[in-house]
């Protein structure tokens, strides 16, 4: 199916052959992929590019060379290689090893900015700012028809790549669900460290990741029980200081001299 754009009562109207929510990593792996194939495609997204996310920012080694593959602008990029994984804790014990597949390190912000401009060279249509609203079935035809806040978009096969938090399947869950709350941080620093290590540093409610990605710098992003962050009056810099410094290489990486930006 060749794709097909119209505006009927002011409403966008779009045929094509495959329908993707959800524009994260792999919404846009997908699509690139699908469309490399010969496909008409579209992405509906409710966000806008380029963004930060609270992530860690290390790639397996398995997904090196189908990423590159999808997306040659990568390889302008001189982008860590990770071989070797440290874990501790608040203790005086620390555990190292080496990774048998290895990975590497790259920002989600640069990474999702590249497949997103890679995507739009190839033709698939992005659809940003735009947020799904329900899905029908057309048995006559065989066609899915996705009802969105700017129109309609016809399609043979729909992906739903809207991560756990899709509204599709917020009916299929328990709706009194209770757990623990995190609050996620993040930095992206320049500091002196062996680019090679992913670390993991435990300390009390919760952890912190750290490894390298590009421009010689280090994602250092950590997730904390929400109740620690209210003990210091929503103080980031007490947080810190109180609980992650528990861990004495996390005291130490966090007092290192460094230029930071910040993501919570």
């Amino acid at each position: 199916m060749e794709l097909g754009i119209s505006i009927y009562h002011n409403r966008l109207q779009m045929k094509c052959d495959v329908a993707i929510i959800g524009g994260g990593l792999a919404g846009l792996s997908l699509s690139i992929d699908l469309r490399k194939r010969g496909y008409s495609v579209v992405v509906i997204e409710k966000g806008n590019y380029p963004r930060h996310k609270v992530c860690g920012e290390y790639i397996s080694m398995e997904s090196h060379e189908y990423l590159y593959r999808l997306c040659p602008s990568l390889s302008q990029f001189s982008l860590p290689i990770i071989t070797n994984f440290k874990l501790s804790s608040t203790g005086k014990t620390e555990f190292q090893a080496k990774l048998d597949l290895g990975g590497f390190g790259i920002s989600r912000y640069l990474l999702e900015e590249l497949l997103y401009k890679e995507a739009t060279k190839l033709g698939v249509v992005f659809l940003l700012k735009c947020k799904a609203l329900d899905i029908d079935y057309d048995k006559n035809d065989t066609t899915y028809r996705i009802k969105t806040i700017s129109g309609d978009v016809t399609a043979k096969l729909v992906c739903n790549s809207t991560g756990r938090k899709s509204n599709f399947e917020t009916n299929e869950r328990e709706t009194n669900v209770t757990g623990t709350n995190y609050v996620g941080i993040k930095y992206h620093v320049k500091i002196d460290r062996d680019p090679s290590f992913v670390e993991i540093h435990n300390f009390p409610g919760g952890y912190c990741g750290i490894s390298g990605i590009e421009e010689n710098k280090t994602c250092l992003c950590y997730i904390v029980n929400s109740k620690n962050l209210k003990l210091v009056d929503n103080s980031i810099i007490d947080l810190e200081k109180k609980f992650l410094y528990q861990n004495s290489n996390l005291k130490r990486i966090f007092l290192l001299p460094n230029s930071y930006s910040k993501n919570r």
